[in-house]
Parts: structure tokens; C-alpha cells; sequence
């Protein structure tokens, strides 16, 4: 499984370990520095076991394999969904407790998908791109209208 993001790359290996490289300067490489990584050398920090990660534009998400959603890097909208705006070097639960069996991470904004097939967004709502009917910025996963 591989991901691209605006300025980083992640994948997962077959034994579940997540790897970033790429422009790490805002934490997107998940290994708890600010550096850039040239290849895929130190793994996401943590040891968590990954199914899948996305990379977003400054930030990455994955599923872990008891389906909770984590993400790390650049939070300045919310895109990491942990119902705070700092910057996280390394994974992080998504807030909420929701199990999710996909998640992918745009320019500053996260979706993920419950195993239920109910679909839920977190972080900068510009142009409504959430779709929960509103404008606002949500820090924490909310539920798409009408995805239920």
C-alpha cells in the first residue's frame, strides 16, 4: 500500500510497519523529527501495525489492523483530528473512539469511513468540503450529512 502527498510519500510494508519520506519539515514523516527523509529508512514512530496510510498535503493518516484511525504531521486546521491544532510528530489517535476501516487525508482536511459505511471528515471546512452543512472547522471527526 502506498501513498502520495504534496511533498511526502508513505507506504505500509507486508508485516504492517508505515514508512514515510520525502519533505518532513512539519512532522509528516511520522518518525518524531523535522527532517527530511531521501528513502523510506526509519518507520512511522510508535510500532503501530498499519493496513493502510494516505499522505494529505502536510499531514498522513492510516488505519491501524484494530481499525483505529491515527494520524500525524501539520495540524494548523484540524487535519488530524485529535480536537487540537498542534503540530504531532508522530501518531496520534484520531478523537472519538470510531473504528474506521478507511481514511484519507487532503490538503487540510481528513476523511475516514466506518467498517458501518458511514463517512465522517475533521479539520478545515473551507468551501464546505466536510460535508456536514456548515463552514466550520471541526477538530474532531463529524458526520457527513446524509451518510448514514
Amino acid at each position: 500500500m502506498l501513498g502520495a502527498g504534496g511533498s511526502f510519500s508513505c507506504g505500509v510494508t507486508t508485516n504492517g510497519r508505515a514508512y514515510c519520506w520525502g519533505y518532513g519539515n512539519v512532522g509528516q514523516t511520522g518518525d518524531g523529527k523535522t527532517s527530511n527523509r531521501l528513502w523510506p529508512k526509519v518507520p512511522v514512530a510508535g510500532g503501530l501495525d498499519f493496513t493502510r496510510v494516505s499522505a494529505g498535503h502536510f499531514h498522513a493518516c492510516g488505519e491501524t489492523t484494530n481499525k483505529r484511525a491515527h494520524c500525524w504531521g501539520w495540524n494548523h486546521e484540524g487535519a488530524i483530528g485529535d480536537g487540537t491544532k498542534t503540530m504531532r510528530l508522530s501518531p496520534v489517535p484520531v478523537a472519538g473512539g470510531l473504528l474506521f476501516s478507511q481514511v484519507s487525508g487532503g490538503s487540510s482536511h481528513t476523511c475516514g469511513r466506518t467498517p458501518a459505511a458511514v463517512a465522517y471528515c475533521w479539520g478545515w471546512n473551507g468551501y464546505g468540503k466536510l460535508g456536514d452543512g456548515s463552514f466550520s472547522d471541526q477538530l474532531t471527526p463529524s458526520p457527513v450529512a446524509g451518510s448514514d
